[in-house]
């Protein structure tokens, strides 16, 4: 295919499995609520050409699980929950996230092998390695409850 050629596929699933139906009304909520509805800062924003959002917002072309985690990303947004919006993946095919054995963490165990640090140093480091990963569990859960309240047959909160 040469430059500026594009593959157009009928509505609905794409061959990997995005539903671009689903992608484009993303796209256009993100691009209202980023760009007041503005394709070029949107496209700017985002990384691709406004041909592309264009092409997105018509159902034209085949999206790619890439194309939705760079938008999720340069956006500040959960690549996960997008994922899950185009049917990519399914809520019951995601795990909960699980707190993890803190001494299976690879910080908290180099932290504890580093002869370096004093008792004192050693349990206070170790402490604030545990507060990182409860914020993280705490951040993830919150992620994987936004994902139940979206799941197919829901409405999103």
């Amino acid at each position: 295919m040469g430059s500026g050629t594009h593959a157009r596929y009928p509505l609905g699933m794409a061959s990997g499995g995005i539903d671009r139906e689903a992608w484009a009304k993303i796209v256009k909520s993100l691009r209202l609520a980023e760009t007041k509805g503005k394709t070029a800062p949107f496209a700017r924003k985002i990384g691709v050409d406004s041909r592309t959002v264009d092409r997105w917002v018509r159902c034209e072309v085949d999206v790619k699980e890439e194309n939705v985690r760079a938008v999720a990303r340069a956006l500040n947004r959960s690549p996960v929950e997008l994922l899950v919006q185009v049917g990519l993946y399914r809520v019951d095919e995601l795990a909960p996230p699980a707190l993890p054995n803190p001494y299976e963490d690879p910080i908290i165990r180099e932290i504890m092998a580093d002869p370096r640090w004093t008792e004192e140093q050693r349990a206070d480091l170790v402490r604030a390695q545990l507060e990182r990963i409860e914020a993280d569990f705490i951040r993830r859960r919150a992620e994987y409850e936004q994902l139940l309240r979206l799941r197919p047959g829901r409405e999103a909160s």
